[in-house]
C-alpha cells in the first residue's frame, strides 16, 4: 500500500516539476565540473539583501514557500555571505540556519556555538565562511532538520541595517549515489514486460559482463539470471551509465527482487552521504516487487485515498489515515484576509478551510482541484 502511495507521489512530484518554475520562486545554482554538489546562490539575480532597521533578515533560499534539502551538504559544506553595516558601527549579529516542517519553525545559530559567539559586522565588508557540520551536530535536540532546510538567518542587529551579498552554500562532495536498481516498486504484469534499469557514476567501476538475477524473497532461489551488456550511452541528465535489464520470461506469480551477486564495485569512492545510507558496493540488491495478475487492482483506491490525504482543514485521522496522521495544518484559513487588506482591522475575513493542498507544498488552487475532481 505505502509503495503504491509513493508512486503516486512521486509521479505527481514528476508532473510538477515538469512546469516552468515561477522567476519569484527560481533557485539558482553555480554549475561545478563533474558529480560535484552544485552550489547554492542565495542571492537571486545577483540582488544584495537589506535588513530592516528592527533587525529582520531576508535570506531565503526562495522568495516563496519552498525549502531545500541541505542533507548532502552536511558533512563538508560551508555557508559563505559577505556583510556590512550601512551606517559603519561594529556590532554584534547573529547567523543561523533555519528548516520548517509542517508549518513548524526551527532555528540553530552559529552565533550559540563558543567558536563563533564574537561575530561582527561594522562598515567594512566581511566575508564568512560558516561550516554546517558543527551547527548541526551541537543541535543535540534535533530541532533543525537538514531536509527541510528554510532559510539562512541574520539577525539581532537591532537598530542598524546591513547589507547581505554574494551568499552561497556549497560543498567538495560528490552527489549521492542513489539505489544501484531502479525497479517498479508496484510490481509487473504477470505476462507483460518487465524492464528494470541499473545505473551508477562512472567512478564506481564497470559491471559490464557481471551476472544479474531475479531472485524469490522468500525462498531466495534465483529463477532467472543473465549477463549485463556493456552500459547504454552515459545518461546526459543523470551522468549515470545505464544498463537496461529485461525478465519478461518470469511469469509466476510472486514477491521478488534483482540482485548482482559479486558486484565488487569501488566502496572508497562512496560521498558521505553514500556512507551514512549504508550504500553497498559489493552485492547489489533492488526493493522488492510483485508479479502478479492484480497488482494494479487496489490503484483506484489508492488513488481515492490519496485525496483524504491532501485534506485541508481536518485532522488526519490514524484509523484512516495510517502512517500519515496529522493534526490540521492550518486551522487559520477558516478567517483570511485579503491581502490587500491584511493591515485594515475592520476588512472583512473568509472562510477559504477544506479542500486540497497541491503537490508538494500547501497551495490550494481552485482550476486544479477541480480538474483532478472532475476526472
Amino acid at each position: 500500500m505505502k509503495s503504491r502511495l509513493l508512486s503516486i507521489l512521486v509521479f505527481a512530484a514528476i508532473i510538477t516539476a515538469a512546469l516552468p518554475a515561477h522567476p519569484a520562486y527560481a533557485g539558482n545554482v553555480e554549475e561545478t565540473p563533474g558529480i560535484q554538489l552544485q552550489t547554492l546562490l542565495l542571492n537571486n539575480e545577483g540582488k544584495d539583501w537589506v535588513t530592516e532597521s528592527w533587525g529582520g533578515r531576508n535570506l531565503v533560499v526562495n522568495t516563496g514557500y519552498t525549502v531545500t534539502n541541505l542533507r548532502d551538504y552536511v558533512e563538508n559544506g560551508v555557508v559563505e555571505l559577505d556583510v556590512r553595516n550601512t551606517d559603519s558601527e561594529e556590532v554584534k549579529c547573529k547567523l543561523g540556519l533555519v528548516s520548517k516542517t509542517h508549518g513548524v519553525r526551527n532555528a540553530i545559530y552559529w552565533t550559540d556555538l563558543p567558536d563563533y559567539a564574537d561575530l561582527t559586522v561594522d562598515g567594512e565588508w566581511k566575508h564568512f565562511t560558516l561550516p554546517i557540520k558543527p551547527l548541526v551536530e551541537a543541535d543535540t535536540k534535533g530541532v533543525f532538520d537538514p531536509d527541510n532546510f528554510w532559510f539562512v538567518i541574520f539577525s539581532g542587529v537591532k537598530g542598524h541595517t546591513c547589507e547581505i551579498k554574494n551568499v552561497k552554500i556549497s560543498s567538495p562532495d560528490d552527489e549521492r549515489q542513489h539505489p544501484f536498481f531502479k525497479v517498479n516498486q508496484v510490481g509487473y504484469g504477470l505476462h507483460a514486460p518487465k524492464t528494470a534499469y541499473l545505473s551508477y557514476f562512472a567512478k564506481f567501476g564497470d559491471l559490464t559482463g557481471k551476472t544479474w538475477e531475479v531472485v524469490d524473497a522468500k525462498t531466495n532461489k534465483v529463477l532467472y539470471a543473465g549477463k549485463l551488456d556493456a552500459p547504454a550511452e552515459n545518461d546526459h541528465l543523470s551522468g549515470e551509465n545505464v544498463h537496461i535489464l529485461h525478465f519478461d520470461e518470469v511469469q509466476t506469480a510472486g514477491i521478488y527482487y534483482l540482485r548482482v551477486p559479486d558486484a565488487g564495485l569501488k566502496s572508497d569512492v562512496r560521498s558521505p552521504r553514500d556512507i551514512a545510507d549504508g550504500l553497498q558496493t559489493d552485492t547489489l540488491v533492488s526493493w522488492k516487487f510483485c508479479i502478479g495478475n492484480s497488482i494494479y487492482d487496489d490503484l483506484l483506491s489508492d488513488m481515492s485515498k490519496y485525496f483524504y490525504y491532501q485534506r485541508q482543514g481536518i485532522d488526519l485521522e490514524e484509523k484512516y489515515a495510517g502512517d500519515f496522521v496529522r493534526q490540521n495544518l492550518h486551522p487559520d484559513d477558516a478567517a483570511v484576509k485579503r491581502w490587500s487588506d491584511r493591515e485594515n482591522p475592520d476588512a472583512v475575513a473568509y472562510d477559504v478551510s477544506q479542500g486540497w493542498y497541491d503537490a508538494g507544498d500547501y497551495g490550494k488552487y481552485t482550476d486544479t482541484a477541480c480538474s483532478a475532481v472532475r476526472s
